[in-house]
């Protein structure tokens, strides 16, 4: 069950732990303003990348994970290693065909599908190589497969193989300091905003000099059980001023030692779960100056 409510001044946001589901989304807000055309946007852009069927090991979790990374450079979430709120699943199977005199086809059919199973790519990936190459070195067959699919999946997902232009970073938000993070926690959210929010009216800013804004981030993870544990997040949008204009909450339980290592594919959830929410408080800051976006002093 998620709980999810806001009002303007500041921008509040409860989020919950999400029910079961074939595609955990423990981040995500329960219901969104459908008026607001700024929280319809979608995060159905995201990918996760399975190892790919029937290719050696060598072979297998390589190519998924170099897909992931490159699909990442154009600014597109993708993970190999977890889920994705709302996120499309990019599978391949691989396979040898016309074997003649000391060469092979290595074919992998890709499949794109969508949350609810459908398919939005099917394409296949065919490289000629030696048969004495795949068991010799393996970096190469799979770089070239990856370069073959890639502008194919950027394409579709996002209508354009090149990055987008940067915007200037006077109109973008940046990340300020994160603290309480364990694991790789404060790089792998930094990654998240810069990837998530480089797409949306609002970009993402490496100048917390020159920002419209600059976002805080606090987390905190204490034991509940045994086996479990509570992350609860806080974040707080300031002008440059150093003004608060809004502040977001995120809390859920997950397995003890869930954040300790890497975050993956948890830390884009966490962005993407209020990524409309920032996008409106940022408009609303760049339209309407600071003054009327004050905290009140009740709420301090």
């Amino acid at each position: 069950m998620s709980l999810f409510s806001f009002r303007w001044i500041p921008l509040i946001a409860f989020i919950a732990a999400a029910g079961c589901g074939p595609l955990p989304r423990p981040f995500e807000p329960g219901s969104r303003d459908l008026a607001n055309p700024l929280l319809q946007i979608q995060d159905s852009h995201g990918v996760v990348v399975a190892p790919i069927y029937d290719a050696p090991p060598e072979v297998a979790t390589q190519l998924a994970s170099l897909l992931a990374r490159r699909l990442g450079k154009h600014e597109i979430p993708a993970t190999a290693t977890g889920v994705l709120n709302s996120g499309n699943l990019l599978e391949g199977w691989y396979k040898l065909e016309n074997s003649i005199a000391g060469s092979v086809d290595v074919v992998v059919d890709w499949q794109l599908s969508d949350r609810h199973g459908q398919e939005i790519l099917g394409r296949s990936s065919r490289i000629r190589v030696r048969i004495a190459d795949l068991a010799r070195n393996a970096w190469p067959i799979v770089d070239d497969l990856a370069n073959e699919i890639l502008p194919h999946l950027v394409t579709r997902l996002a209508g354009d193989p090149r990055p987008a232009k940067p915007l200037q970073a006077s109109k973008a938000i940046a990340v300020g300091t994160i603290t309480g993070a364990p694991g790789d926690g404060a790089t792998a959210l930094r990654r998240a905003f810069e990837s998530v929010l480089a797409r949306t009216g609002i970009g993402y800013s490496e100048s917390i000099e020159t920002a419209l804004a600059v976002v805080d981030g606090k987390i905190e993870v204490s034991p509940v059980s045994n086996d479990t544990e509570q992350v609860k997040l806080v974040w707080t949008i300031r002008d440059s001023a150093q003004k608060e204009v809004a502040i977001f909450r995120q809390q859920n339980k997950i397995p003890k030692g869930r954040l300790s290592g890497r975050w993956g594919a948890m830390a884009f959830d966490i962005v993407l779960a209020m990524r409309g929410q920032i996008l409106e408080a940022m408009r609303r800051l760049e339209t309407s100056g600071n003054d009327s976006l004050q905290v009140p002093s009740n709420l301090k």
